[in-house]
């Protein structure tokens, strides 16, 4: 064990605010295998109080090693739209203290696992149409892997949770985890999806030639639709779009920022405050544009 850890865990105590901050710049200068030493740490100390203390700067330092991760993995744009797995992974790893990166990666394998069948050559994907595609990858998505929506109000923590939703033995979550996990799992198959966004959603859209082909309505089991019926859709969803120039088509790379202003939603709901503001750090490394327009003072 390290000497001088153990020396400046013993400081956590002390509330000089020179002292802190020079004790956090030693100890994030050590990078993020120190966690583990001051996890130990706690787990050893005789003193409830004290553990405690330690405990709560254990979460600072692991949120900010984590907020580093995501930062260095938001400059590189390219990587952000085709590796949307391991984006969400540094995003699932800052929301949730005891998430394991390990078992993530194992039971989204294993999800991954029932298309390969199907989808393990482009070869194979040819010899299909677009549309047949995506109806045998909802049919496997939502009936094999029993996938489904719950908490439409989006209330619960735990069903925005993206290593909750996917290894819960009922595979719910609210819309956006639910959607999310849809977009990263067509995104390792290779299908082409942009986010078709408007002031407080977003719809998948297909995209084929540099054009839209169709769209999916996540909330009746990826059911697919076209231009013709998107604002119908969207109306009985209870979306009200003003003119047809709120639309945007994004890349892949927007749903960091709609899903991470859902979790801030929540949050912020539920009045956690250092959840709330791990979130918004995290936003900004994605840019400033925003795409949920929420007013939660008045839902409030």
């Amino acid at each position: 064990m390290d000497t001088e850890l153990k020396y400046l865990v013993n400081l956590f105590e002390d509330r000089d605010e020179v002292v802190t901050e020079a004790v956090n710049k030693r100890i994030l200068d050590k990078g993020p295998d120190v966690l583990g030493s001051i996890k130990y740490l706690a787990r050893q100390s005789e003193d409830i109080s004290k553990r405690n203390v330690i405990y709560s700067r254990l979460e600072f330092f692991r949120a900010v090693f984590r907020l580093s991760d995501i930062e260095l993995f938001s400059h590189d744009e390219q990587d952000r739209c085709t590796n949307l797995f391991e984006g969400f992974a540094l995003i699932a790893a800052l929301l949730d203290s005891n998430f394991s990166s390990r078992k993530f990666e194992y039971t989204f394998n294993q999800m991954l696992s029932t298309f390969y069948f199907d989808f393990d050559s482009q070869s194979r994907m040819k010899k299909k149409t677009a549309i047949e595609n995506i109806e045998i990858f909802n049919y496997l998505f939502f009936d094999i892997n029993k996938m489904s929506i719950c908490d439409a109000l989006m209330s619960d923590e735990k069903s925005g949770l993206l290593n909750y939703v996917i290894s819960d033995s009922r595979r719910r979550g609210n819309p956006i985890a639910v959607a999310t996990v849809y977009l990263i799992l067509a995104n390792e198959l290779g299908l082409n999806f942009k986010l078709m966004c408007f002031p407080g959603g977003f719809v998948p859209a297909y995209i084929e030639d540099g054009n839209i082909l169709f769209y999916v309505n996540i909330f009746n089991d990826g059911t697919i639709f076209f231009e013709s019926q998107l604002l119908n859709i969207l109306e009985q969803q209870g979306v009200e779009i003003r003119d047809r120039s709120d639309f945007k088509l994004c890349e892949l790379d927007a749903l960091y920022t709609i899903y991470l202003e859902s979790m801030l939603y929540i949050y912020s709901n539920m009045n956690v405050s250092s959840k709330s503001l791990m979130i918004e750090r995290a936003l900004n490394c994605f840019g400033s544009e925003r795409y949920l327009t929420i007013d939660m003072d008045e839902d409030e």
